[in-house]
């Protein structure tokens, strides 16, 4: 959770010791982002030995979900992974992410009986392929349905597990919808204009025409469903939902599939860390590893930049809706020699994040993370403004330097905190728009 805080506010109060009485000191001052962010890293380091690589198997199964919704060494590898991208420390951040693919790979071919011959057309790496033969013809979605609907999937590393029984006592995680903008019970929230308008109008700037990504990401009208011409044997049914396209895999990421999705007993799982993610963690980290300013690759940066895009290739090929067996035939597939510079590697990595990753509360930090490396806000202020130009000038007011990219304290955390002093980015809270009441 500290982890969070300091992604979202960058320093904040922090303390290692647990407490235990009223006597003591809770009114602290904030600390760096920078200390916060080691001692995390030395706490992780110091007992990451501790943590089991796997539950033990049980009669009714419950293990598998035991090594993706509690604590194992895994997740400890995945969290350090990221604290170490966040660090700069880019060699530990792939190392991890290195022992965390293979501890993947191994998973897949003793638990659920793949072979390299399954990875091929990923580059290699443990995916769970989006393409099924069924009946003759080729179906996309598996791997959504793998992952996001029955959930705990071999992609996993740590998700928080809801029930899926559908009983109206049962923990449902209508908490997050409501935390993205959702309404009442609704799992459902609205994306924005430039997502939806993107594919819908042919600008294809963030999803590629075969990108089954966009489809599985939004609900979405039957005029944009026409435009993926590489979908011709979905089974369409007069219905446009993900559920009625993709019906053979039942596509519909709440349980019981009942009221079109819209149903108030959602139990999707709410996924921290999976398998692209780290791949697309050590791709950044790759990037980064090479040289600023080369107008021509040499050949260490080289051997980074066909890492990096290796695993960008793997997880863009894998959401790809291709007619015949080889991927190839996708009019999107990426070709190496585009990305000659360490600008473009590290641009086509932050796209695919954004395809991939895409509501899964990583977006932002990306952003953020980038214009801390880079010192300025200007590819962060240029992303945020493509979601509402109505907000053109609330964003340029606000988000004009690195203070502005992060969050204010509210104003009950000044008051019962003196030694906290508010984000220079945002007035102090005292204001005209302030009353008791809200």
């Amino acid at each position: 959770m500290y982890f969070y805080l300091i992604r979202a506010f960058r320093n904040v109060p922090y303390t290692s010791t647990a407490y235990l009485e009223d006597s003591q000191k809770m009114d602290i001052p904030a600390s760096s982002f920078d200390a916060v962010l080691d001692s995390c890293i030395q706490s992780l380091e110091s007992v990451k030995g501790w943590a089991l690589t796997a539950y033990p198997a049980d009669a009714t199964g419950d293990a598998v979900n035991f090594n993706t919704g509690r604590v194992t060494r895994s997740m400890i590898y995945a969290l350090l992974c990221e604290m170490y991208l966040w660090k700069k420390d880019y060699q530990q951040c792939i190392n991890y992410a290195d022992l965390l693919i293979e501890e993947k790979k191994k998973e897949a071919k003793e638990k659920y009986g793949y072979s390299e011959t399954d990875f091929a057309d990923f580059n290699g790496y443990p995916l769970i392929a989006s393409r099924r033969t069924v009946l003759g013809s080729p179906r996309y979605g598996y791997a959504f349905n793998q992952i996001f609907v029955s959930g705990n999937s071999l992609e996993s590393i740590f998700e928080i597990n809801y029930s899926k029984n559908g009983g109206t006592d049962q923990i449902s995680n209508v908490a997050i919808g409501n935390i993205y903008g959702g309404s009442g019970h609704s799992p459902r929230v609205t994306y924005s204009t430039y997502i939806g308008n993107d594919s819908k109008d042919d600008n294809n700037k963030v999803f590629g025409k075969a990108d089954i990504r966009a489809k599985e990401n939004m609900y979405l009208s039957a005029a944009f469903i026409s435009k993926f011409t590489l979908m011709s044997s979905f089974s369409q049914n007069g219905n446009t939902s993900i559920a009625k396209n993709l019906d053979y895999y039942g596509v519909q990421a709440q349980y019981p599939t009942t009221d079109n999705g819209k149903t108030s007993l959602n139990k999707s799982n709410f996924i921290i860390y999976r398998i692209s993610d780290i791949m697309l963690l050590k791709a950044e980290a790759l990037t980064q590893l090479m040289k600023d300013n080369q107008t021509t690759l040499d050949d260490v940066d080289k051997a980074y930049r066909d890492e990096a895009f290796g695993l960008v290739d793997a997880v863009n090929k894998r959401s790809m809706c291709y007619t015949t067996a080889s991927v190839t035939t996708s009019p999107d597939v990426l070709n190496v020699a585009d990305y000659d510079t360490k600008e473009k590697i590290t641009d086509l990595v932050y796209k695919e994040r954004h395809r991939e990753l895409m509501f899964e509360g990583k977006r932002y930090f990306d952003l953020v993370r980038r214009s801390l490396r880079e010192g300025n806000v200007e590819y962060l202020r240029e992303n945020v403004l493509n979601k509402d130009v109505n907000l053109r000038s609330a964003i340029n007011a606000t988000m004009k330097d690195l203070n502005g990219i992060f969050l204010p304290y509210h104003i009950d955390e000044l008051k019962v905190n003196t030694n906290l002093t508010q984000n220079p980015a945002f007035p102090s809270g005292e204001n005209s728009s302030y009353t008791s009441t809200n």
